[in-house]
């Protein structure tokens, strides 16, 4: 059995009036030095045989360079070495795992708002003319991509996107890591080899307002570029009986497939990525 990341990253230590107190400090050493260590040496079992859901739909991306970062908003307090004190080497950001295996997933309702986001959104009361007339441009301009992506099906979805796309009961189930590719170049002895690592390491060096000030890199861990994902939903087509009572003897057909709907899903994450720090680069893919 693989060690449990999660575990090691989020429950080995504990805050006491916001002092972490120190975890084991093999433990520490191991954490901070995830981003060295070969996949095949840490996950040692099949994520597929517990992450995949019989009656899914899926397909799988990859991810690219600078890789994905996903929960960097939950807590994560410095872990230190309790001998040397020194905590300055350890991520300082949060990352997501799931909590029975610690591996890296991408939850499901994660996955969900990123798909919705790109659908029209809600014109309240509330807002003014302007607002709304913003609004209502943006929501144009979102159906129009939408439709694109089908292209020649002559589909609108503007009065019912909703119902086809995330209510009767379609499931967003969470995604999980699949293979990882040689993504790491070690030169050992003046020998060079490829190593297919899961994590990574990267800083974010925040200046604030004063933009002289000594910049303070802040550590944290990341999935690597090279990793794939499999994204798995439960899906529907879309029916004649989702949009009227049938008659008696009148035949159900399907008015919106389900690998349609996948398909848009698909192209949805490929163009607009998922998980932190979008805007520069993270959380983007390529097909698998």
């Amino acid at each position: 059995m693989s060690e449990n990341f999660g575990n090691i990253s989020h429950y080995h230590y504990v805050q006491n009036k916001g002092i972490p107190i120190p975890a084991n400090k093999d433990q520490v050493r191991w954490h901070n030095d995830l981003h060295e260590k070969k996949y095949g040496d840490i996950v040692k079992f099949s994520p597929e045989g517990y992450f995949k859901h019989p009656k899914s739909i899926p397909f799988s991306l990859k991810t690219t360079y600078p890789g994905l970062l996903i929960g960097a908003g939950y807590s994560h307090p410095k872990l230190y070495d309790p001998e040397t004190e020194d905590d300055q080497g350890d991520y300082q950001l949060g990352f997501f795992f799931d909590h029975t295996t610690g591996l890296p997933v991408i939850p499901g309702t994660s996955v969900k708002g990123v798909l919705k986001s790109v659908f029209p959104s809600e014109i309240k009361s509330s807002y003014d003319e302007e607002k709304k007339q913003e609004i209502i441009k943006k929501n144009e301009l979102k159906l129009e991509y939408v439709n694109n992506i089908i292209k020649g099906k002559g589909y609108n979805f503007e009065e019912n996107w909703k119902k086809i796309f995330f209510e009767r009961k379609q499931v967003f189930l969470d995604a999980y890591l699949t293979d990882v590719n040689n993504n790491i170049t070690v030169i050992v002895d003046n020998k060079t080899s490829e190593e297919a690592h899961l994590f990574a390491e990267d800083y974010i060096t925040p200046h604030g307002d004063d933009i002289f000030k000594e910049p303070n890199p802040i550590r944290f861990l990341k999935v690597a570029s090279e990793v794939t994902f499999t994204f798995q939903f439960i899906l529907k087509d879309y029916m004649k009986s989702d949009t009227k009572k049938l008659a008696v003897g009148e035949a159900d057909e399907i008015i919106f497939p389900a690998v349609n709907i996948l398909k848009i899903f698909k192209q949805i994450l490929l163009d607009f990525g998922i998980g932190a720090k979008r805007n520069v680069g993270y959380g983007q893919f390529r097909e698998a």
